[in-house]
């Protein structure tokens, strides 16, 4: 080897060296509050999850580098204003029980990209929230809301957004305009009628263990991929459905479906179908179209003996489930017997 090249191969080494060296502080993550604050300059994440904290020493607001804190699961009651003045945080977790509000002061934080406040009793967002036009991911999982407000559509780099078990009845107009919204979940909520429109980046829908009986303007979300529409009340499927075709999971269990129309077979995407416990008895032999099928459920239908080995043969590499199988006995005594004719 030449000494040239010894040489520069020595120097590029000292040079990743020197930058692991420099990228070191924000790769560790400090658990004590009370040994950050020694070193303030050097802390980029802050992770105090399940500590019993009741309270939040201001002395935090010398973390003027802080991009990463974590709240959750403590005995805070009030959302802590003081981490509002951590200006450069990138994320931030407070998934508590018991805090009420979100204040005012929240707008403070421009560069929040990431924020989960579930797990909470939060009955309103306040006006501040939506100036948070960075946040890519916001999740309000298990709160106490009702009502989302118009000025969400003022975030426009949502990507994600979380608003499982709460108790809303439905979803702003505005929330169209959140064009990079890729995953959305109102599931186990009260909703009862759903529109969206043109939400073209729409990859991830839940809507499961709502109140829903139909779908509007559900084709417009044009490259859906999963879609989740069980414990609901669907007698028929909405027509619009069938034109998803970049559709690749569709569950549809427990509702009042008795039939299965033959326009979803043109959902040539589809992977997996579930359509558990629902009143179908027959499924056409055209159900052999979706070539890329893998998982057909179909527990707690009454489909006979017959229809099942049809499916069977139509779907020899399918994996095809007609009869549950419990882990316990409780389970078994809990859920009724299924029937074979």
């Amino acid at each position: 080897m030449s000494f040239y090249r010894h040489f520069t191969i020595l120097f590029v080494l000292c040079l990743l060296t020197l930058q692991a060296i420099a990228l070191e502080p924000k790769a560790q993550r400090y658990i004590n509050l009370v040994e950050a604050i020694k070193t303030p300059e050097q802390i980029y994440k802050l992770d105090l999850n399940n500590q019993k904290l009741k309270t939040i020493a201001t002395t935090i607001t010398k973390l003027t580098k802080l991009e990463f804190l974590d709240l959750s699961k403590n005995n805070l009651t009030l959302f802590p204003v003081s981490i509002t003045s951590l200006q450069n945080l990138h994320s931030l977790i407070l998934n508590q029980k018991n805090i009420p509000s979100i204040p005012n002061e929240i707008s403070k934080l421009g560069k929040l990209k990431w924020m989960m406040v579930g797990h909470n009793n939060i009955t309103t967002l306040p006006p501040a929230l939506f100036a948070l036009i960075n946040l890519e991911q916001l999740d309000l999982n298990h709160n106490e809301l009702t009502k989302i407000p118009e000025g969400i559509q003022t975030m426009s780099s949502l990507q994600e957004l979380d608003l499982s078990y709460n108790k809303l009845n439905g979803l702003p107009h505005s929330i169209n305009n959140l064009t990079k919204l890729s995953y959305l979940d109102l599931s186990h909520n009260v909703v009862e009628e759903f529109t969206l429109e043109n939400l073209t980046g729409l990859k991830w829908l839940h809507l499961e263990h709502n109140q829903l009986d139909d779908l509007s303007n559900i084709d417009t979300l044009l490259n859906l991929k999963e879609l989740y529409l069980g414990y609901n009340q669907f007698k028929h499927l909405p027509s619009e459905l069938f034109k998803l075709n970049h559709l690749e999971v569709l569950t549809l269990n427990d509702n009042q479906l008795d039939s299965l129309p033959d326009k979803v077979f043109k959902l040539d995407n589809l992977r997996k179908l579930d359509l558990r416990d629902n009143q179908i008895e027959s499924i056409s032999e055209d159900v052999g179209q979706l070539s890329k099928l893998q998982e057909l459920h179909l527990e707690g239908n009454p489909i006979p003996q017959t229809e099942r080995d049809k499916l069977k043969k139509i779907f020899p590499n399918t994996t095809i489930t007609f009869l549950r199988i419990y882990t316990s006995l409780e389970d078994a005594l809990v859920n009724k017997p299924e029937k074979v004719d």
